[in-house]
């Protein structure tokens, strides 16, 4: 470790951490702190590899409210702590030790680094504030694991549900309400076991944007899961390990019932629709 003068204009140039967050959204939430000048905006912390290439550890907020202007960088130079790492790894891990001793990253943060580390771009409304964490621990239940390693697991199930491009509200009980977290957790659930993308794509799309079918009183699958999300809402049903359970379980039977009486009705669709979520994830 070595600690040397740096200007704001070099400090700038280094490339980004990989895990980097959404650096312009957490910008809004840090301008006002960073408004009032302090001594220990100075200080910069930034990994070096064997081969002379540098990332930084923090100061990416920093960096770009200076650029766009938004706040006066500090005059004169920047005080750099240069630590020096053996590979990728151990640059991707000391930020992460960064963040975690600064408290500065939240959970939405990681995904959004952790996103960013695996080239997954979101645009959809449904998945771009990153609240998705509890879906993919619904869907993989070994507490151990970090958001950076669910996102190395699944990220190929996110970068197809985020093309799908759906919504991140629809109405339950006559309110604008954010599609609830077993509703990403199916999505990526039916995508990590290889059921069919398209069915799995209909059946989420047609839940979040209420398009289920009720002909003489009776509903097809996505109705159903429709009218078990509004019981679950009006009842106060919706959070806690239990009540997500038993609402995955509800989803799941539903998504058999609507697949199943498209291509396998009568006693075989009965038989195939048996079985838990937790079933379905431990395949």
């Amino acid at each position: 470790m070595k600690v040397v003068d740096m200007s704001v204009s070099t400090f700038s140039n280094i490339a980004d951490n990989p895990r980097q967050r959404d650096t312009v959204r957490h910008a809004r939430k840090a301008k006002k702190y960073l408004s009032n000048p302090s001594d220990s905006h100075r200080l910069v912390s930034i990994a070096e590899l064997p081969n002379g290439n540098r990332f930084k550890l923090d100061g990416h907020t920093r960096c770009y409210l200076w650029g766009e202007g938004i706040v006066d960088p500090p005059s004169g130079k920047l005080k750099a702590v240069i630590y020096t790492c053996s590979n990728m790894d151990e640059v991707k891990k000391l930020y992460v030790q960064f963040d975690n001793q600064m408290a500065t990253e939240g959970t939405s943060d990681r995904l959004s680094g952790a996103c960013r580390e695996h080239g997954i771009d979101i645009k959809s409304n449904l998945l771009k504030t990153f609240d998705f964490a509890q879906a993919l621990r619904c869907v993989n239940r070994d507490s151990s694991l970090s958001e950076y390693e669910l996102v190395a697991k699944y990220g190929e199930y996110i970068a197809v549900v985020d093309n799908w491009m759906l919504p991140q509200k629809r109405s339950i009980l006559g309110k604008s309400t954010k599609v609830h977290t077993c509703i990403k957790a199916i999505a990526f659930a039916l995508l990590a076991t290889k059921e069919d993308e398209q069915d799995a794509h209909a059946f989420v799309s047609g839940i979040v944007r209420d398009e289920g079918s009720i002909r003489g009183g009776s509903r097809d699958g996505i109705a159903w899961a429709a009218e078990l999300w509004t019981r679950r809402a009006a009842d106060g049903a919706i959070s806690g390990w239990q009540n997500l359970d038993a609402f995955l379980d509800e989803l799941l039977w539903c998504y058999r019932m609507k697949r199943h009486r498209k291509n396998a009705p009568g006693q075989k669709a009965r038989a195939e629709m048996a079985g838990s979520f937790k079933e379905l994830i431990s395949k």
